[in-house]
């Protein structure tokens, strides 16, 4: 009795009938999944990679080979394939890939009218909120989803950012009309709003605790809210304005350890205060453009600033409290145009930049190498923001991206 011979598989394409004779050309099998993969045509190379996985460990290694194609799409095309696989000698190859290369449109969220101002994820990553200029509205997104939760109304003008408090279930917001609103996240209803700015505001910042909310303007100074006895209340009391500035400040940030504000002014610098006092302890230079904003390290052992020169500058922290010194460590120069915002992956290593210039940059904040870049929206991307915490549905990774431009649009994207 002699062996049947192989016969093709469902997913094999066959030049021929069902009895093949022995002049017959068999098309697919692995011997077609390698002859498609040597054309040059990146499509059938693609559809060939798909294939690939139908033919077990020597369909892994077709692909795995395949990681290092000279065709960027053909390379990721492959990243996609491999990236959950467990197997030891595919989890060897990708360890030499930059995954970052890879960074994937997932879907776009349509909510508001004109300008995407800002985004921003809550503590737990599964709610993000944005606002526009149009409607001078913020929006509520459930990321499990990707639908639309709830629109909160009732600034006069352009909602410049929003900051969920990291303690309660409460975020707030700042706008062009010069005040600073405080909402229920739950309900989306208002619980109170501050006025103390005689100008727009740009920018605002929880502490760590929650029970602080820093607040940049338009009219040159830092106003410190204490929120201690209304957190979810939404009552505040100015505990002190902070004066330094010679020109609108467009950013704050506190640090991880609550005890420094780091400030960005369109005149050109950064200041750090000590939170207690009020008082400001250094001054820092290297932007020739305006300073746009300024972000802490989740670590708190670097600060970022980017600005309308284009470039981000790292700065590296020493010491504590008012003994805190920045040093530069590195200027990145990857954008074309003015840096609009960044966010800082947790494990403080990853940056992201987004730029006027409508791309998405990805740098290692530690050696100031660029990781990946991608072009996002039709124009600008004025707001970026990073979480590791999804149920997004077509996100396989913690890493989940969001970023809002023009359009009224907001993108998501992963790796």
């Amino acid at each position: 009795m002699t062996d049947c011979p192989p016969q093709p598989k469902t997913y094999d394409l066959v030049l021929g009938g069902q009895n093949l004779p022995l002049s017959g050309a068999v098309l697919g099998g692995l011997d077609g999944v390698k002859q498609r993969l040597a054309t040059a045509q990146v499509q059938q190379k693609i559809n060939a990679l798909h294939q690939a996985l139908h033919y077990g460990q020597p369909g892994l290694e077709l692909i795995v080979e395949t990681l290092k194609d000279a065709d960027p799409q053909i390379q990721k095309s492959a990243y996609l394939l491999l990236r959950e696989r467990s197997e030891p000698e595919v989890k060897r190859a990708l360890a030499t890939v930059n995954p970052y290369e890879y960074l994937t449109r997932i879907d776009t969220l349509n909510g508001h009218k004109g300008l995407v101002l800002c985004v921003a994820f809550s503590p737990d990553g599964q709610t993000l909120a944005t606002s526009g200029s149009g409607d001078k509205a913020i929006a509520m997104w459930d990321i499990s989803s990707g639908k639309k939760l709830k629109t909160l109304q009732g600034h006069g003008d352009w909602v410049n950012a929003i900051a969920f408090n990291p303690q309660g279930p409460t975020c707030a917001s700042c706008s062009s009309d010069g005040t600073i609103k405080i909402w229920d996240t739950s309900s989306g209803n208002p619980l109170g709003t501050l006025q103390g700015h005689t100008g727009a505001v740009y920018s605002l910042a929880y502490t760590p605790d929650g029970r602080t909310l820093v607040t940049g303007s338009a009219d040159c100074t830092i106003d410190i809210w204490d929120l201690s006895q209304g957190r979810r209340s939404g009552s505040a009391s100015l505990q002190r304005t902070l004066l330094g500035h010679q020109s609108r400040v467009e950013g704050v940030a506190v640090s991880p350890d609550g005890k420094i504000v780091a400030s960005s002014s369109w005149d050109r610098t950064i200041q750090l205060w000590d939170l207690e006092t009020g008082q400001s302890f250094q001054t820092l230079r290297a932007h020739q453009g305006l300073v746009v904003g300024v972000a802490f390290s989740p670590t708190g052992k670097h600060l970022v600033s980017y600005s309308t020169d284009t470039t981000i500058a790292v700065w590296k922290l020493f010491g504590r409290g008012l003994g805190t010194v920045a040093t530069l460590q590195h200027t990145l120069c990857g954008h074309e145009e003015r840096v609009n915002s960044v966010s800082i992956a947790p494990d403080g290593r990853t940056l992201i930049g987004g730029s006027r210039d409508g791309t998405i940059s990805i740098w290692d904040l530690h050696r100031g190498e660029l990781l990946g870049s991608v072009r996002s929206h039709s124009g600008w991307v004025n707001s970026v923001a990073y979480t590791v915490r999804t149920t997004y549905p077509q996100s396989r990774q913690k890493m989940l991206l969001a970023s809002g431009g023009f359009g009224g649009a907001i993108e998501l994207w992963t790796i």
